[in-house]
């Protein structure tokens, strides 16, 4: 996906996710997000998918994890800003903390995924 795609009067599609957004929704918001932030989009969208499937009400961890980034609640408030239950605010703090390689450590989906 090339950044002029998303620039210009083109819309953000992180702006307009619903509460319960779609699948497809949530996947153009990650690719935005992926440019957006310089994160390497199949990392962000292969760890979302095994951690969540894409389900913005996707609950794991034994009821500890939640949304699309399944993060714990604690995790959320320690590093991230907004609602824990927004699919924004989640995809947000997920870019954010993915600028820092050792904070992908986080998600056990990565760490099967993109470590040896």
């Amino acid at each position: 996906v090339s950044q002029s795609r998303y620039s210009g009067a083109l819309h953000n599609p992180v702006s307009s996710l619903s509460d319960t957004p779609s699948k497809n929704d949530v996947i153009r918001a990650i690719r935005y997000i992926a440019i957006k932030y310089g994160v390497d989009e199949p990392e962000l969208m292969t760890t979302i998918k095994c951690e969540s499937s894409f389900r913005y009400d996707a609950v794991g961890d034994s009821g500890k994890a939640y949304g699309i980034a399944q993060f714990h609640e604690s995790t959320f408030n320690g590093f991230c800003k907004g609602d824990y239950k927004s699919t924004k605010d989640q995809l947000i703090c997920m870019a954010e903390m993915f600028r820092i390689p050792k904070l992908k450590l986080h998600w056990s989906c990565w760490r099967t995924y993109f470590t040896n």
